[in-house]
């Protein structure tokens, strides 16, 4: 058990139901509220990471360093296990 939760007994299928449920009523959170919000991608985020990083940036009104975020990304890393 999980820090004497009972959350850490559930099985794996009905916690990712849970975490979809949360992340559901985030998004309406967000929507309701009229809060800005860019949906990044990991496998995009690596895969692309200049159009990423420059979709980023022009959601922080082009203030950030596209260029710069775009190459410290490591494709290598991806779906990488510690």
């Amino acid at each position: 058990m999980r820090s004497k939760r009972k959350g850490g007994k559930l099985e794996q299928v009905r916690l990712a139901e849970i975490f979809g449920e949360q992340l559901q009523k985030i998004g309406r959170t967000i929507e309701n509220r009229g809060i800005p919000c860019l949906t990044v991608r990991y496998s995009d985020a690596i895969l692309d990471s200049q159009s990423v990083a420059d979709r980023v940036s022009l959601f922080f009104d082009g203030s950030l360093d596209a260029q710069g975020m775009a190459t410290v990304v490591d494709p290598k890393l991806y779906r990488e296990k510690s």
